[in-house]
């Protein structure tokens, strides 16, 4: 689009120049001035006159004079043909140029609409569409005969998005390892899928997973690590061909002795801390 732009300015350039150039054939204006000088010097030097009562030779006109007259005519209008040519191939060019311009002028607008449609609409997809999250991890605790017996972890998700996000899927998991094997865990989906449906601004809860006291006093004293995961996937309304999802992995830390009942009010004593590569959202 740039190159036709370039060539047509060139154009408009050279064009003029070209036709300004051309210099237009005489015009009849110098023969029609000739001829009003030789009438005027007829009417200052004035031939002999003819004597009627003294009869002569009769003066007729020859068919030479007649011949001129028609040759000089027929120039003339020669003349003023050439002269029209010349304007109207001038018009021509300067119409076939004008037209050239608006033509790439006319496709370079139509195809900016283009883009800023496009561009508008896949705006749109990104404002409108589903965003589902997780809502970082959340803990409590079960208590029997006034001490802990187990405590409970749940994820909830939301959709942030302003549409409905369709085939919701979402997974939750907790494993342990021994210290020195972290490394190695690494969590999958189930092939089960229990795919529903989320509207906007909705939220949806995970089912409980529990991890008895035991294993929170080994974490507690670093015999073993414990690290919590959870995924969901969706479609958006726009593209049912992208799976968008959003996944979170942390290990579970301590800030107190899990034994411990918290004082009324006051969280549990566990501390969530990012952990692996399974942190990520699409």
């Amino acid at each position: 689009m740039k190159i036709i732009i370039k060539i047509i300015t060139v154009l408009l350039v050279l064009c003029p120049s070209y036709v300004g150039s051309q210099e237009p054939p005489p015009s009849t204006l110098n023969s029609i001035t000739h001829e009003n000088d030789k009438t005027e010097q007829t009417k200052k030097h004035p031939g002999k006159q003819e004597d009627f009562t003294n009869p002569g030779p009769v003066i007729t006109n020859s068919p030479g004079t007649n011949s001129t007259e028609k040759t000089d005519t027929k120039q003339d209008e020669r003349q003023d043909s050439s002269s029209n040519e010349w304007w109207i191939m001038s018009a021509t060019v300067w119409l076939a140029v004008v037209t050239t311009f608006l033509a790439v002028f006319t496709g370079y607008l139509w195809d900016a609409t283009r883009k800023l449609a496009s561009s508008a609409e896949e705006t749109a997809k990104r404002q409108l569409r589903a965003f589902i999250f997780g809502k970082g991890f959340n803990q409590g605790i079960n208590t029997w005969n006034g001490s802990i017996k187990e405590y409970i972890f749940w994820v909830t998700w939301e959709n942030v998005g302003i549409t409905p996000g369709t085939d919701v899927c979402n997974w939750f998991n907790i494993q342990t390892c021994p210290v020195s094997e972290i490394d190695k865990i690494n969590f999958h989906p189930s092939s089960e899928r229990r795919q529903t449906v989320m509207g906007p601004r909705a939220t949806a809860q995970t089912s409980f997973v529990a991890v008895p006291l035991e294993k929170m006093m080994r974490c507690w004293k670093k015999e073993i690590a414990i690290l919590i995961w959870s995924r969901i996937e969706y479609r958006d309304i726009f593209d049912s061909t992208i799976i968008h999802h959003h996944e979170q992995c942390a290990s579970i830390d301590f800030i107190h002795d899990p034994s411990d009942i918290p004082p009324e009010g006051h969280p549990p004593y566990i501390n969530f801390v990012i952990y692996g590569n399974q942190n990520s959202t699409g």
